[in-house]
């Protein structure tokens, strides 16, 4: 074997023959990567770990939807080939091939050049995927959602573009049942990057109204995300729980992620973003301002009501305003809506009564929800356990289970632990059994519609949430659908849309050909212009 071109649309084109994940280990430490190239041979791989020539590694994975255990093999690195400031492509020689393996890998090879059995559709291969699910008072037409994940294709002054509009027409089109649209802001105050949509004055209604109705009419049922950022707003007096207090050995752990990660140039936008938020909040919320961001979530779902969504997400996840009071980490107030877990439940939960109170009981609300911050101090699956049993008392739609806070994104052993495939599964499935009927949605690294079916078929969620998948190839839903598995543009895990929301950019996928890339941006300064 030898690497591959240096041009991205050649790495692309590799992309075609992506089947699986693959888990390594090199010098005792454990890292997760995507398998581009197989051969009896050797392999290559992506992964966001720095290799070097020579390096012995141990290796298991599943190529074959039959296989009920990873075959392992003991390989030695060839070449290694930096992609960017995150991510390197690999070469493997295999040093030790088991029969089994052998066999296995054969098998895969050959399967790649059979054409997919005509008439079999993804009803019959998949056949949970594709068996419509009920909401509340919404029937989706197959259990696949696009997860939230933003996208910056807001204008300016947050009202909804037409390339905003584009682009969730072109995820509906692509087949999946529900359409969750990313960050709709409720205050001015909670505005965390530009391009970010709002949702805060009537004004904002006509535009939302618009993106309703391509999404819906496009055959999905329609979710507006409604969030506020607190203490990540930039604004000169952000909003938070409690004055924001440096905790040494955490705060150097993050920093020290940031850095071995990225590059100066990023991460430095990161450091300052980070240092920004913990100067600047210096006040905890007052209860005024407690009571006036309920009412600001109240009204920016009876707006989402207004202009056509089906239902509405409050964003309860990633570290914002809601995560804030819930986290034993970041909420240190004294009074009612600080201390227990009773009382750091408060004030997501009232926020969720005063939507509830505000749109009315028939208009259904969603929580994207955080199962575990992955950090010392933070929010844990126990907790989550118990606010999710509380959620369901108030009559939540659903749970759209999640991992993971914008401090521990770039933590090593986080950034390792999330490539690996599903790596929320076990939190949903524990979150699952806390509630006794409320939907629960898993997210996280969902790629292979085979590894979707087996979620699903064990029970440990009733929908899967796709965010990056969906971004790579709107079309995955359809193409699954029809058998066309082979011509899906996989997601392969370069951060190359994370590194776009560090440079405060319009995000684009680098599994894109290069004409959509640059159409994006220019679109969108044809429509400042106008």
């Amino acid at each position: 074997m030898s690497p591959a071109g240096g041009g991205r649309e050649k790495r692309r084109h590799i992309r075609k023959d992506f089947y699986s994940y693959i888990e390594g280990v090199v010098h005792g430490s454990t890292f997760y990567a995507t398998i581009q190239n197989l051969s009896l041979g050797g392999m290559c791989f992506e992964v966001d770990y720095p290799f070097r020539s020579g390096l012995h590694l141990r290796l298991m994975f599943k190529v074959l939807d039959a296989q009920q255990r990873p075959i392992e093999v003991k390989a030695r690195v060839v070449w290694a080939q930096p992609l960017h400031m995150l991510f390197y492509r690999v070469g493997v020689i295999f040093t030790e091939l088991s029969p089994k393996a052998k066999h296995i890998i054969k098998a895969y090879i050959s399967a790649l050049e059979i054409e997919p059995e005509k008439g079999v559709t993804g009803a019959d291969k998949y056949p949970l995927l594709f068996t419509p699910f009920r909401i509340s008072n919404l029937t989706l037409k197959n259990r696949l959602t696009l997860a939230p994940m933003f996208r910056g294709y807001a204008d300016q002054d947050g009202t909804v573009s037409r390339t905003l509009i584009d682009s969730y027409r072109e995820a509906a089109l692509g087949g999946a049942g529900m359409i969750v649209v990313a960050n709709a802001v409720v205050d001015r105050s909670g505005v965390m990057v530009s391009r970010v949509i709002r949702v805060d004055q009537d004004r904002f209604i006509p535009g939302l109204a618009k993106l309703a109705k391509a999404i819906k009419s496009s055959g999905a049922v329609a979710c507006l995300q409604i969030n506020h950022a607190g203490r990540w707003a930039k604004v000169d007096k952000p909003l938070a729980p409690s004055a924001a207090r440096m905790q040494l050995p955490n705060e150097l752990s993050i920093l020290d992620g940031i850095r071995m990660t990225l590059s100066d140039r990023y991460h430095m936008r990161l450091v300052n973003s980070f240092f920004f938020a913990l100067l600047r909040c210096r006040h905890g919320m007052t209860l005024e301002q407690i009571h006036f961001i309920k009412k600001c979530y109240g009204e920016a779902a009876l707006r989402a009501r207004k202009a056509g969504f089906d239902m509405v997400e409050l964003h309860g996840a990633t570290g914002y305003l809601l995560l804030q009071f819930l986290s034993p980490r970041l909420n240190r107030r004294s009074d009612g809506y600080g201390g227990s877990l009773e009382n750091r439940m408060r004030f997501p939960l009232e926020v969720v009564e005063t939507v509830s109170e505000s749109v009315g009981q028939d208009f259904p609300i969603g929580y994207r929800f955080m199962a575990d911050e992955l950090l010392a101090g933070g929010l844990h699956v126990k907790e989550a356990k118990i606010f999710a049993n509380k959620l369901e008392k108030l009559g939540i739609a659903y749970i759209s289970v999640t991992a993971g806070s914008y401090e521990s994104f770039f933590l090593r052993h986080v950034m390792n632990q999330t490539r690996k495939e599903g790596y929320a599964n076990s939190l949903a499935a524990e979150i699952k059994a806390a509630v006794s009927s409320t939907p629960v949605i898993t997210t996280g690294r969902i790629i292979r519609p085979a590894f979707a079916e087996e979620i699903l078929k064990d029970n440990k969620a009733d929908l899967i949430g796709l965010a990056r998948t969906l971004f790579a190839d709107p079309l995955w839903p359809n193409k699954v659908f029809e058998g066309r598995e082979k011509n899906i543009l996989f997601c392969n895990c370069c951060n190359a849309c994370l590194l776009c929301v560090i440079k405060d950019e319009p995000v684009i996928c680098s599994m894109w050909d290069k004409s959509k890339r640059t159409n994006i941006n220019i679109q969108l300064k044809q429509e400042k212009k106008k």
